[in-house]
């Protein structure tokens, strides 16, 4: 067995016997750092850049690899690390304190966790050449200090809950022992001493703390302390203290008169057994005592480079200042409170101004206040005195004429720095976010932008997710924040540019890949969605509960089965409840309008309205909710544009499909013409949208088809190619045009190579008017293809089950029953096993489903009223559907109509998704819808669908004319039979 400790050094062994001096520092670091991460891994870039920093990448990425080989030779074990792009240590052959002290934190077993943690995290342990390293060391080991003393302060509470005050204060003394210095651990101790009846101790303990402060940090101790030791040593003169034998227990008190030698002899033991602490507590300040020099010798550079980071911010501000006028909508940064800082970082108060408002201002969602403009105002207050607490905030907001300001506390010194800030709305004093960072003063510029990340993800209610990945790439982190706003103003594409970014630069930061599925979903990008989930659940440990839940709402609360549509928005509901912030409530709305239809809710539109509803009820003001109404305004027939919340013509990139919809609504051609030239200006997800409602609505789809081209031109993402060639193949299809159709799956297939493509051939001959001669060969190639599925590897087994799919229900439609048996046993058998790394395998339960229902109704089975409504009451959408959603109620709508049942038929082929993803079989949903309602004398139904129709085929392929002749002949004998 090979074992790897990191708490109070490093060290490794093999079979007992130590290896740890025999390795190497760089190999040493290589298995700290892996042994740290546990079973979740770290990216192979992410080692790169914290061991060869400075090295060429092709050099960095050799060494590497040398190094790895290097440490399995040392350890005697090719296994002990797996993974190629994601590493770590193979939890079957290595074993680490790390580990165990996670499983003792789980089992609630605070002497186990004591016992694993040693001392701090690699202590004494550098590299040279690694400054990375060392700067990454300090953060986890800040962090797993900071984790052991919640979880020891969590047990020594429920110990005092059971009135186990003795055990409390055993668990507390090494509480305070992890940090001598921290306040709140020596007050929490000192309380905890006196409940177990020994305030001797906890005075006595309070004078070391003192000492400790006055001589590492130069300052005079927390008063909080103090005045509790002054607390307890008046009630200690008033009440005698309990005596303590060598083994712990309490002996009778003594009184006056009493023998006074037996009370000696208690205080003696006593003493003694308090002496052992303030030893060790003495013995660590002596060890950083003897470093002083170091650091004295290092102050000047320290200082020197904290000035040179304000110096840098001045340029960089420089460059970005557009107007010495702050925005309306901008925050401010004043200078903080130094509450107790050495006298030599005296600048700090007013530097901290520049160092955060450049960092704040590289987030694209916060505009900020010049400092100039900040210290010019202060100055001037300051030295009319007028600067006083509280109502400082508000003046400083309305005369800088900002909406948000930042203020905060800095305390210690170049060593050992501590930064807090607050977030709050100037004018009302309402607090939007607090954090806090520490470190030294040469880590000063990363704090500050740590600093600036966490108030902005805490006020976008992101702020859990900045707190579980603390040691995540901050640019990853920031482009996390970008994808996150992005999609909360609706603009999916601009969301998963950043979100896949984000990955990209650290593939451990989990919530990115959330955020990546639920772009993608919106997006109708199965793949994408698919490979997001699958990264997402390798890493949900550490993700906040809100997004695990988002997992389990895409995924379904059945997975691998497929979620009934009661499910499916009941998963959601319970993310917006659980997260209760307003994008939630949006997302449950948004969710209820597009999907609402598909999944049959009566009331889907109510609902939505009620969640808005809740959304703006819990932030009126929240601009990402405001952005999805009008989002879906613009996208959805049944809702108005809202008047006040739409801008002014000079923003055309957000708002271009609502002033279209808006032009539309108030027949305003002129409107419609300055919108219409707003095409080239428009962002791609705005022409997407627009091209979307265009064929949705069937209206304006030469300039739906301007916008495809114009977003076309721009494209340089795979996905965006293959988004924009099954946008070419809808508006084909539905035109009627399946010569055009036909070319966009062979751009297609030039794209991707899993035969999506050839599917699509198949479908689009079985649901709409497809080239009949390309889908028999693409047949023959996809059953060709499914014969080997006994053989194949997960992945491909994956894409040969969603051929298997089409293959059969091509057989049903055509009247084969013979294999229909075998493939629902093997779609079933694939579900079951749950295959979350494959793109296109979410769908296989579903199709069995459908296929099941497709055949038990053809043939006129007994059972398939039961296998029928079972299948109608799936929820058709998402990973439960994958590409069913686009022609599952179809086919279940004719099975309907097959068999007579023409009310069941309507309200399944009515039943499509509104502007979710690109709908290439409109046309043969409003063929049916036509035919059905005719029968069953909906004329005003029938009439519609008609219009839309023809509306969707104004000059089809000469193979369509008749077609179409046919339906405006029908028209117009049901318009003039009304």
């Amino acid at each position: 067995m090979i074992t790897v400790t990191v708490f109070g050094g490093f060290g490794a062994a093999v079979d007992g016997v130590s290896r740890g001096a025999a390795i190497p520092r760089r190999l040493a670091a290589i298995l700290g750092v892996l042994a740290w991460h546990g079973e979740r891994g770290i990216s192979r870039e992410r080692l790169l850049h914290l061991l060869w920093s400075d090295a060429e990448p092709e050099r960095a990425r050799h060494a590497l690899t040398q190094s790895l080989y290097a440490v399995k030779r040392l350890l005697g074990a090719d296994d002990a690390i797996i993974g190629t792009a994601q590493l770590a240590l193979n939890a079957e052959r290595v074993h680490t304190d790390v580990a165990e002290l996670e499983q003792a934190i789980a089992a609630h077993d605070a002497t186990r966790a004591i016992a694993c943690h040693r001392g701090p995290l690699l202590d004494g342990f550098s590299v040279n050449g690694a400054p990375e390293l060392e700067r990454w060391i300090d953060e986890q080991r800040a962090q797993s200090t900071q984790r052991l003393a919640a979880f020891l302060d969590a047990c020594a509470r429920t110990l005092q809950s059971e009135g186990q005050h003795a055990a409390a204060v055993t668990i507390l003394r090494r509480r305070a022992a992890l940090d001598p210095l921290d306040a709140t651990a020596t007050l929490g101790l000192m309380r905890a001493w006196a409940l177990a009846g020994d305030t001797p101790a906890a005075v006595q303990h309070a004078r070391v703390y003192g000492e400790l402060v006055r001589q590492e940090l130069e300052l005079e101790p927390d008063p909080r302390v103090q005045s509790l030791a002054r607390e307890l040593a008046a009630a200690a003169a008033a009440v005698p203290a309990p005596l303590h034998t060598s083994d712990g227990r309490a002996t009778v008190t003594p009184a006056a008169g009493h023998d006074l030698s037996a009370a000696l002899d208690g205080w003696r033991v006593a003493v003694f057994d308090r002496a052992r602490t303030l030893r060790a507590s003495v013995a660590r300040w002596w060890r950083k005592r003897t470093r002083r020099w170091i650091t004295v010798a290092r102050q000047a550079l320290v200082t020197s480079v904290a000035l040179v980071a304000v110096l840098l911010s001045f340029s960089r501000l420089a460059r970005a200042r557009r107007d010495a006028e702050p925005a309306p909508l901008a925050t401010a940064v004043l200078p903080f409170r130094a509450t107790g800082l050495s006298g030599d970082l005296s600048f700090l108060p007013s530097g901290i101004v520049d160092l955060l408002s450049v960092s704040m201002a590289s987030r694209d969602s916060l505009a900020v206040v010049d400092p100039e403009v900040v210290h010019r105002w202060w100055d001037a207050r300051a030295a009319s005195g007028t600067i006083t607490g509280a109502d400082s905030l508000r003046r400083a907001a309305i005369s800088l004429g900002v909406r948000q300001v930042v203020t905060g506390t800095l305390v210690g010194n170049a060593r050992q720095l501590v930064i807090r800030a607050t977030l709050m709305e100037g004018r009302t004093g309402r607090e939007l976010a607090a954090a806090a960072v520490n470190g030294s003063l040469d880590s000063l510029p990363r704090l500050v932008d740590r600093l600036a990340t966490l108030l902005v993800a805490t006020a976008a209610g992101a702020g859990e997710v900045a707190r579980l990945s603390l040691d995540a790439d901050p640019h990853a982190l920031r482009a996390y924040l970008r994808g996150r706003d992005a999609y909360r103003r609706a603009d999916f594409s601009a969301a998963q540019s950043y979100f896949a970014n984000a990955l990209a630069l650290d593939s451990s930061l989990a919530a990115s890949s959330v955020g990546l599925a639920l772009a993608s979903d919106w997006l109708d990008d199965p793949r994408s969605r698919a490979e997001a989930l699958d990264a997402a659940l390798r890493w949900r440990a550490r993700l906040p509960i809100v997004e695990q839940q988002q997992i389990a709402a895409m995924r379904g609360v059945r997975y691998p089965e497929p979620s009934s549509a009661a499910d499916y928005f009941a998963g959601w509901e319970r993310v917006a409840r659980t997260g209760e912030r307003p994008e939630l409530w949006a997302e449950l709305g948004r969710r209820l309008l597009a999907d609402g239809r598909l999944a049959g809710v009566p009331d889907a539109d109510a609902r939505a309205s009620e969640a808005f509803a809740r959304a703006l009820a819990i932030d009126s003001a929240d601009a990402g909710t405001r952005v999805a109404l009008v989002a879906l305004a613009a996208t959805h027939d049944s809702m108005a544009v809202p008047a006040g919340d739409v801008p002014n013509d000079t923003d055309p990139d957000r708002w271009f499909s609502a002033k279209w919809r808006r032009a539309a609504q108030a027949s305003d051609g002129r409107a419609v013409e300055r919108a219409r030239q707003g095409i080239g200006a428009a962002s791609d997800e705005a022409l997407r949208r627009f091209a979307l409602t265009a064929l949705s609505d069937g209206e304006w789809l030469a300039d739906g088809e301007r916008a495809l081209r114009e977003r076309g031109a721009r494209a340089r993402s795979t996905g965006t190619r293959v988004d924009a060639a099954l946008a070419e193949h809808a508006y084909a299809l539905n035109a009627g045009s399946p010569a055009r159709a036909l070319q966009a799956t062979r751009r297609l297939g030039d794209l991707v190579s899993d035969g999506a493509h050839l599917r699509l051939r198949v479908l689009d001959a079985l649901y709409a008017d497809g080239d009949s001669a390309a889908a028999l060969d693409a047949l023959q190639r996809l059953t060709a293809h499914v014969h080997e599925l006994p053989q194949a590897s997960s992945t491909e087994r994956s894409v040969m089950l969603s051929d298997l799919c089409v293959v059969e229900q091509w057989r049903l439609w055509h009247g084969d029953y013979s294999t229909v048996s075998v493939t629902i046993r093997a779609l079933t058998v694939d579900a079951a096993a749950g295959p979350v790394d494959a793109a296109v395998a979410s769908g296989h339960a579903t199709c069995a489903y459908v296929v099941d229902a497709i055949a038990a109704g053809l043939q006129g089975s007994a059972r398939a009223p039961d296998a029928l409504a079972r299948a109608e009451q799936l929820a058709m959408t998402g990973v439960s559907a994958g590409d069913m959603g686009q022609y599952a109620t179809l086919a279940l709508a004719r099975v309907r109509d097959k068999r007579g049942e023409l009310a069941r038929a309507l309200s399944l082929v009515r039943r499509r998704a509104v502007v979710r993803g690109w709908p290439r079989y409109l046309t043969s949903y409003l063929r049916l819808e036509a035919s059905v309602a005719e029968r069953l004398q909906d004329t005003v139904g029938a009439t519609d669908a008609l219009r839309h129709y023809l509306a969707l085929r104004p000059a089809p392929d000469s193979s369509g004319m008749a077609e179409v002749e046919g339906a405006r002949r029908k028209l117009r004998r049901l318009l003039a039979g009304q």
